[in-house]
């Protein structure tokens, strides 16, 4: 998708991947944050790449992931759409979610505090899929997770 394609509500087009970006985001994903995930350099191990959590990492952490949003997160998957890489398939991951949401919440949360993000996370893609009409328009298009 061209930069230029985007619009943000009104007939003004983005002029940035980034503006393009963040006006995809919240066209597709209204009322989430943008938080600001810098790493302090003094928090880094000299010689690697890993950085132990702060207590204001675990308490951002808490506060972006919590058992009620994993819980309506889960509540908006369609059962029986195709399984990801994992092979988990949506209505396993709602039938069992009593017994996972605990676990995902410490696993996101440990995710977000430390900064790392596991190898087979990465692998996903978020595709926009343009509507026959009003293709530039942000709201009109369509997301499918790979």
């Amino acid at each position: 998708m061209g930069v230029n394609t985007a619009h943000n509500g009104s007939e003004y087009s983005t002029q940035s991947g980034k503006e393009t970006l963040e006006t995809l985001i919240q066209a597709h994903f209204p009322g989430s944050e943008n938080i600001d995930c810098s790493v302090p350099s003094d928090t880094v191990r000299p010689g690697t790449s890993y950085r132990r959590p702060q207590k204001d990492d675990w308490k951002l952490a808490k506060r972006v992931v919590t058992h009620n949003r994993l819980d309506w997160a889960l509540g908006t998957f369609e059962p029986y759409k195709a399984a990801g890489n994992d092979g988990i398939f949506p209505a396993l991951l709602q039938q069992a979610k009593e017994m996972i949401i605990p676990i995902l919440c410490r696993l996101f949360r440990a995710s977000i505090a430390t900064g790392y993000t596991p190898m087979t996370w990465r692998s996903g893609r978020e595709l926009f899929i343009l509507k026959p009409r009003n293709k530039d328009n942000a709201e009109r298009l369509n997301h499918i997770g790979l």
